[in-house]
């Protein structure tokens, strides 16, 4: 057995950091997905003990919001953190090579790259520098997720499409991504049959209410069932981790409730502030947009693919730079989709409440 040397062991166990978001991404690839208390686990046997739990929940949360983000996992009923199968976006640009993102299910890249190198194509892989958490304008590498780009010869595009499509691939176009765009005007109710999912008969109740004087508009609720409130999430435990691992549901009155995935529970939370005259806002900065963390992810997905480069986390929101006539194009269509304000500037507090205006996630 071989002892390493403490330079050894420190390099060793950073390499090993470093690699988490792709032992995320690969762990939620199993069939029927994973909470994230789950991941958590499966992270923390692969890493050094040295490593503190808290760095691990940070990480693991951070790279699971990211593919979420991205178009690589959702977060279904249960909570469960589910690959997609795979797919590309083709990324908007010019010149003598074609970019596609390769998004989902991480299993199939081995077979797909020996299938498309006669074509010259190749799968890149990359942790880029992401800007850091506590200043938009400072300069870390966070390493939040793992890049997949495929990289194909401009001539060759339509082949290489031809292959993946016949691989169960598909290529999709930004076009395509916007067409997909979920909109607050199509939310409905579940029907009458449909609210008999079981509620947990234990642990913590929050109702959502748009005008709360909370900053994510969720509270407390330990009497939801004969309330008028029709979204509530259900927490494990108190604090950062039951919000983590909660569960969204549709409240139909006296208790009945039809379980919600996450891009159901933002459109629902996005109508509600709508209908009671609070929507959310976008804020202008520069050429800087601040969004809501708690937008829905195929609308998240559609924003980092126009961006001019990786979005930053920042509290509640994502900031993400854009050219200006591009950033009057999305502002535009988060107004006509998703019922957004954008005003100009960082977002303020509203007076009198003293509730930070925009979204912040829930």
């Amino acid at each position: 057995m071989r002892i390493l040397l403490p330079d050894q062991a420190e390099a060793l166990t950073l390499k090993l950091v470093d690699a988490v978001p792709r032992k995320v991404l690969e762990a939620t690839a199993g069939a029927g997905g994973m909470r994230e208390t789950q991941v958590r686990a499966e992270v923390a046997r692969w890493l050094p003990q040295t490593i503190p739990a808290e760095e691990v929940r940070r990480r693991v949360g951070e790279a699971l919001d990211w593919y979420e983000a991205r178009g690589d996992v959702e977060k279904g009923h249960g909570g469960r953190y589910q690959c997609l199968p795979p797919y590309l976006i083709e990324v908007p640009g010019s010149g003598s090579y074609v970019h596609c993102v390769l998004c989902g299910d991480p299993r199939v890249e081995s077979q797909l790259g020996k299938a498309l190198q006669p074509f010259g194509a190749r799968i890149q892989h990359s942790n880029p520098p992401i800007t850091g958490r506590t200043d938009p304008d400072d300069r870390v590498r966070l390493s939040r997720g793992w890049e997949r780009m495929l990289v194909v010869p401009a001539a060759r595009f339509s082949e290489v499409r031809s292959t993946c499509n016949s691989r169960g691939v598909s290529v999709f176009g930004r076009r395509d991504l916007e067409r997909a765009l979920p909109r607050v005007s199509d939310v409905v109710a579940p029907t009458e049959e449909a609210p008999t999912a079981d509620a947990p008969s234990s642990g913590f109740w929050d109702a959502y209410r748009p005008a709360s004087e909370r900053a994510d508009r969720w509270e407390a609720s330990k009497y939801w069932r004969g309330g008028d409130s029709r979204l509530v999430r259900w927490k494990p435990s108190e604090g950062w981790a039951g919000v983590r691992d909660c569960r969204h549901f549709y409240h139909a009155g006296d208790g009945r409730v039809a379980e919600l995935d996450a891009d159901a529970a933002s459109l629902w939370q996005l109508y509600l502030d709508r209908e009671a005259g609070w929507p959310r806002q976008t804020w202008k900065d520069g050429a800087k947009l601040w969004v809501p963390k708690m937008l829905p992810p195929v609308t998240l997905q559609w924003l980092g693919l126009l961006a001019a480069e990786p979005s930053i986390p920042y509290g509640g929101w994502y900031v993400l730079k854009f050219d200006t006539e591009r950033l009057q194009e999305v502002s535009e269509t988060l107004e006509r989709t998703l019922g957004l304000r954008c005003l100009v500037g960082p977002p303020e507090y509203d007076r009198p409440k003293g509730r930070r205006r925009g979204g912040w996630s829930g």
